[in-house]
């Protein structure tokens, strides 16, 4: 939840997922990228959705991996103020958008 702090005892767990701001979603959505790459060349009559979610609180989103991939950005932003920047991202991506409090 937006806002709130996780438990003193998850510190250690949340320090060895690099949680707590800064996540890497450009790197890990380059890394999608690869991914479905090689799954379609593997298995090309197959068909990939991929699912981002995210409050889209990123510096810049510039240099957006392409996916070429058919998804939904589901936009998890709550509190009182918000950036509204991952329907930017989800533009960039050519994603389907929703928010969560729509779904």
């Amino acid at each position: 939840m937006q806002g709130l702090k996780a438990a003193k005892g998850l510190t250690g767990w949340l320090e060895q997922l690099g949680a707590g701001g800064g996540t890497p979603l450009l790197a890990a959505l380059s890394e999608a990228g690869q991914w479905l790459r090689a799954r379609r060349k593997r298995y090309p009559a197959q068909q990939q959705r991929l699912l981002v979610i995210t409050d889209g609180r990123l510096k810049a989103i510039d240099g957006l991996p392409p996916l070429e991939c058919r998804g939904l950005l589901v936009d998890i932003e709550r509190g009182p103020i918000r950036l509204g920047r991952a329907q930017e991202l989800a533009m960039g991506l050519q994603l389907d958008y929703q928010h969560i409090d729509a779904l």
